[in-house]
């Protein structure tokens, strides 16, 4: 059974079968891209078929089968045109992946990465230490490959904001320029380390793009243009967001003292869901601007920001130049600025 997704650009084809499902089993597919954007189809036999239009570039996407396991999904690298064929067993423990040659690339390094956890973890050795070995091995090796992006990502990096990321951040180092052209992964790689380097921090950048389009309640646009000549704090919240919401009575004390002196404040939401983020604004007493795309912290106005972790503040000034962008996580700076200024 063949599942059509909308997304854009040339469609992907991704197949395959879990040998453990049943007739008429229902198979996910998701991107990290989005991952509220899933897609599902039904299996003829234990087989599915996907015929996907992936956005641009590379990303990884998942698959899996809800009434085999909850928590297992199968990560697939691929773009537009990509042609992915997966067999994974009954048992959930092991998988095979072929069809052109990024799929071949990927089912080679699973099949070394499984070898050598086996291998040691027979014998009582650290098997995850020498499997990250092998994965730093291979992105050394393959740095031209911009699977080895999806590599780091998703088995060297620590995925911490909290301290600095030296593995992946070393192996980072090893891609090319072809490898990381078009390529998603790194630029959630660069988003979590631009936390606490700013070499891959964009929004103080020359060149970085402010402006977005994004919808205020209502349903009407607001552009980052639109407050050229005031003062813009801009703040990235969610409505399931706890230290954004305990952030909010501070928020509205520096609203209150500088709306009459041409600070405007525009909260963004990275929720997906309307009435949740509506809720909540009204519950909170939010009494200034809100928009949003509804996309999530992982696509969109986001995602160009590069949020890796909410609340995050921002604070242009009338120019439309940003005045404070690093690891603002509290208002703090931001009103000692503004008392300067205003």
């Amino acid at each position: 059974m063949v599942a059509n997704t909308v997304f854009a650009q040339q469609t992907a084809e991704i197949s395959g079968s879990f040998e453990g499902a049943k007739e008429n089993s229902k198979i996910c597919i998701w991107s990290d891209r989005d991952p509220s954007k899933m897609d599902s189809c039904r299996t003829t036999g234990n087989k599915f078929k996907f015929t996907i239009k992936p956005e641009k570039g590379w990303a990884v996407y998942f698959v899996g089968c809800p009434s085999l396991s909850r928590d297992y999904s199968l990560p697939l690298f691929l773009k537009g045109g990509s042609k992915i064929h997966v067999t994974v067993s009954k048992e959930l423990n092991k998988f095979t992946i072929s069809g052109d040659s990024n799929a071949e690339e990927q089912n080679r390094y699973y099949k070394g990465a499984d070898s050598i956890y086996r291998a040691f973890a027979q014998v009582g050795d650290k098997a995850s230490e020498h499997t990250t070995n092998y994965g730093v091995q291979w992105v050394k090796d393959h740095h031209n490959s911009p699977f080895s992006a999806a590599i780091i990502r998703l088995y060297l990096s620590s995925g911490s904001i909290e301290a600095e990321d030296k593995v992946a951040k070393a192996c980072y180092s090893f891609l090319s320029q072809q490898a990381k052209k078009d390529n998603y992964e790194c630029e959630l790689l660069e988003s979590q380390f631009s936390w606490l380097d700013d070499k891959y921090e964009v929004v103080g950048q020359p060149g970085f793009v402010k402006d977005f389009v994004i919808r205020d309640t209502l349903g009407h646009e607001i552009r980052f243009n639109d407050f050229k000549g005031s003062w813009l704090l801009m703040d990235f919240w969610a409505s399931w967001c706890g230290p954004c919401r305990e952030n909010v009575p501070e928020l509205r004390e520096v609203y209150e003292k500088y709306k009459g002196k041409g600070l405007k404040v525009l909260s963004i939401s990275v929720d997906t869901d309307p009435e949740k983020w509506k809720k909540a604004i009204q519950s909170l007493g939010m009494e200034w601007l809100h928009g949003s795309d509804l996309k999530g912290q992982l696509s969109g106005v986001a995602h160009s920001y590069r949020i890796n972790a909410i609340p995050r503040y921002f604070l242009f000034a009338p120019d439309g130049k940003v005045v404070i962008w690093r690891k603002t996580d509290n208002l703090g700076a931001i009103a000692d600025k503004l008392k300067e200024a205003l």
